[in-house]
């Protein structure tokens, strides 16, 4: 999904832009489980804190916008608070790759009985280029 540029907006004029509202009152248990997207492929939230990826595609920070794919990696996930002044929360993972870990993080969209999972692809959460991972059924 593409949508409009945003420059010095608020976390939160940029969250409802390009994600939507943020389910109230979501929690860790509400997101575990399996999700799915394109380009990124699969993606799994344990209840006990574990994340594993499979064909998932990663911006590397510091490129000119180069892409990766990776075929498979497994680490950790957790639900935090991104500023105090704005209360959105984000879904933060660190995922051992072949050849480093990753750090990956998502917006959170849909509602707590359906969540999504949203992805900047882009790297810039102004530009709205993201994929949306819809919980897999």
């Amino acid at each position: 999904m593409t949508g409009p540029a945003l420059s010095g907006c608020s976390l939160s004029a940029v969250y409802v832009l390009c994600v939507g509202e943020q389910p109230a009152g979501i929690t860790s248990a509400d997101l575990a489980g399996a999700y799915r997207g394109d380009p990124n492929g699969r993606l799994t939230l344990a209840a006990d804190g574990t994340v594993t990826v499979s064909d998932w595609s990663h911006r590397v920070h510091g490129t000119s916008g180069k892409v990766v794919r990776i075929a498979h990696a497994s680490g950790t996930w957790a639900l935090r608070e991104t500023t105090a002044e704005d209360g959105i929360l984000e879904v933060v993972m660190t995922l051992d790759a072949e050849g480093g870990t990753v750090h990956e993080y998502a917006n959170i969209g849909g509602s707590r009985k359906k969540p999504e999972l949203v992805y900047h692809l882009g790297g810039d959460p102004d530009s709205c280029e993201t994929v949306d991972l819809a919980r897999a059924e």
